[in-house]
């Protein structure tokens, strides 16, 4: 049995697959999506970023995307500034090749943040969600365009 996401991407597909069925999870999708399912599933641990396996997962999907945000989970500013300030890159790249870095002194202040003001001056359009696992799964995407 895997006890690391480490260990799941050294299994072969098959395995793959009869562990997803083992927790009643879909056997549908890439790879990378199979394991970052599988991992939630199975509450193990990595010893790199699990986050930046997801986010490959969402950059990697084609199709999926709605403009329907009805099944979209309930967001609030706090849930967002609580989460960049947990996670271990809480950092964008803007335009310029800059970056910009989500802090607490900088999150208390995020009406200055570069991505604040995109938002509120109406340059974030056209925003769709995808849910990237099963319904059980608490992983989703949500893309905007922005002009």
């Amino acid at each position: 049995m895997p006890k690391t996401v480490e260990d799941l991407h050294r299994l072969p597909g098959w395995n793959v697959d009869q562990l997803l069925r083992k927790h009643g999870l879909s056997c549908k999708g890439k790879r990378s999506q199979k394991i970052v399912n599988l991992s939630h599933a199975m509450h193990l641990e990595s010893g790199k970023d699990n986050f930046l396996d997801v986010l490959k997962v969402i950059r990697d999907m084609k199709s999926g995307w709605t403009k329907n945000l009805k099944k979209a989970p309930f967001v609030t500013l706090g849930l967002v500034t609580e989460y960049l300030l947990e996670s271990n890159r809480c950092t964008l790249q803007i335009p310029e090749g800059q970056y910009e870095e989500f802090t607490k002194d900088s999150l208390t202040r995020y009406k200055v943040l570069r991505s604040y003001n995109l938002y509120a001056s109406g340059h974030v359009h056209s925003m769709e969600f995808a849910p990237l696992t099963s319904e059980t799964s608490p992983y989703c995407a949500v893309r905007c365009k922005v002009c």
